[in-house]
């Protein structure tokens, strides 16, 4: 596994970027809302497995706490349905990337009133969770990294270059789930087909091509 290295973070045509070698190819890794939200349009149909998972497809403004921020791809999605969206990150790499892209996004109108929804902390999830003294969310979101599958296709870039650098930790990963059900009114947790649930029994499974997303009720 790779390390996340601040002194690897540059700045590429205004945008914050961090640059590694893999496997003797240069990488460059930033974020960009302008170029997701293009990409993502026709994904926002209130019908769509994300939103149902998360019950914005019922409800839009709801309060969600995004415990693994990660690159910010998930965070951005909810703000588009309209939900009120804290995300954490304990990692300072992706914080420093997810902070810029915030700010750079703030400035482009066309997805500002959707950028101004997330509100990034650099804070491990469950130091936060464990101090939390405000009422309920209404979810809480969690994307715990897991052994990537072998496969023909690679996946996305992105999703690559945080299989390289963050190691998938289960049992943290239930400690995490155990301060969530306490302090939300769901938990969602991320898991890729053909892996077992985070957690037995979950109330409900919204099921995708190569996703599925656990619905918890406390």
């Amino acid at each position: 596994m790779l390390r996340l290295d601040l002194r690897n973070l540059i700045n590429v045509d205004g945008r914050l970027t961090y640059r590694f070698v893999k496997e003797g190819q240069e990488w460059d890794i930033s974020i960009d809302f302008h170029r997701d939200f293009a990409v993502n349009q026709s994904a926002l149909g209130k019908k769509q497995l994300f939103s149902k998972a998360l019950g914005l497809s019922k409800k839009s403004d709801l309060r969600i706490l995004d415990a693994t921020a990660g690159l910010l791809g998930d965070s951005f999605l909810m703000s588009c349905w309209g939900a009120q969206v804290i995300a954490l990150e304990r990692e300072k790499v992706l914080y420093l990337l997810g902070q810029d892209a915030l700010e750079r996004g703030l400035q482009n109108p066309k997805i500002s009133s959707f950028v101004k929804n997330i509100r990034l902390f650099h804070k491990d999830s469950r130091l936060f969770l464990r101090n939390f003294q405000g009422p309920s969310f209404d979810v809480i979101y969690l994307d715990p990294m897991f052994p990537p599958k072998k496969k023909r296709s690679l996946p996305p870039k992105s999703a690559q270059f945080l299989q390289a650098h963050l190691d998938g930790d289960e049992e943290e990963a239930r400690e995490l789930f155990a301060m969530a059900i306490q302090k939300a009114l769901r938990v969602v947790v991320k898991r890729p087909l053909g892996i077992p649930p985070l957690i037995e029994r979950p109330h409900h499974q919204f099921r995708g091509k190569s996703i599925r997303y656990d619905m918890y009720l406390p």
